[in-house]
């Protein structure tokens, strides 16, 4: 089974209490989909800066041994041993990519070669997740206020223009698809799709919705999408 959730943003919260944890269900999911009693994560902080990598791993690793896993990360620093990544890939079940700079972590993944081995570890089953910026790396391109200079394109599992934090992009969304013959996916704060396979559910804990957006025409299009049971994905990213 090929499992992707995708997370619009939201405060995870924080081992000092001092924010809110806004995933939290979703996070519940994650767990749920892992389909383990003590599920392995492994947390990939490459989007935020080096001097917060390990507070970024510190309230995942909170968060998810609270809902009974072990977790463990890899620093920025051991990307280049293969073979130390390559064993933790083999422990893991989930990987969890927190948000940040979208530009400067795909940077680093292609230096690494970290884009083929996150590919592979998909294919094997490995269940792939992440907040914003660790929601854009799943699809085929991606809504970012990071400046992209050499137009850096992302893994391209799910074939979609995903957008996080969509409540506040609404005319960056509606620019970018014009001319682009993709499929625009729009999740709001708090909210996540998840793609099992060829099949696709909503998570929504807000009031905010998420969309498809893309042109017919010259018109431009937006449909929400509610639907909590599973649905076969094609029938969104094709027109």
């Amino acid at each position: 089974m090929k499992v992707i959730v995708a997370i619009g943003g939201g405060e995870v919260g924080s081992i000092y209490k001092e924010s809110k944890y806004e995933t939290e269900l979703i996070d519940q999911e994650i767990v749920k989909l892992a389909g383990k009693d003590n599920p392995h994560v492994l947390v990939v902080p490459h989007a935020t800066p080096p001097e917060m990598e390990y507070r970024s791993y510190q309230n995942i690793r909170n968060n998810y041994q609270n809902l009974n896993c072990t977790v463990k990360y890899l620093r920025r620093k051991k990307l280049a041993d293969l073979e130390y990544v390559n064993n933790l890939i083999d422990w893991l079940d989930i990987i969890y990519v927190p948000g940040g700079d979208t530009i400067k972590m795909l940077e680093l993944w292609y230096q690494n070669g970290f884009d083929k081995i996150l590919k592979d570890a998909y294919e094997k089953g490995k269940l792939l997740c992440g907040n914003s910026a660790g929601a854009n790396c799943w699809f085929s391109d991606f809504n970012t206020d990071c400046d992209n200079p050499n137009n850096l394109k992302v893994i391209g599992l799910i074939n979609a223009y995903l957008t996080p934090h969509a409540e506040e992009r609404k005319e960056s969304i509606k620019k970018n698809l014009k001319n682009n013959d993709i499929i625009g996916i729009s999740i709001p704060t708090a909210t996540a799709i998840v793609v099992v396979d060829n099949k696709y559910r909503v998570i929504n804990t807000t009031e905010n919705k998420i969309y498809i957006n893309y042109y017919q025409g010259n018109e431009y299009i937006e449909k929400e999408i509610n639907n909590t049971e599973y649905k076969y994905l094609k029938d969104i990213i094709r027109r």
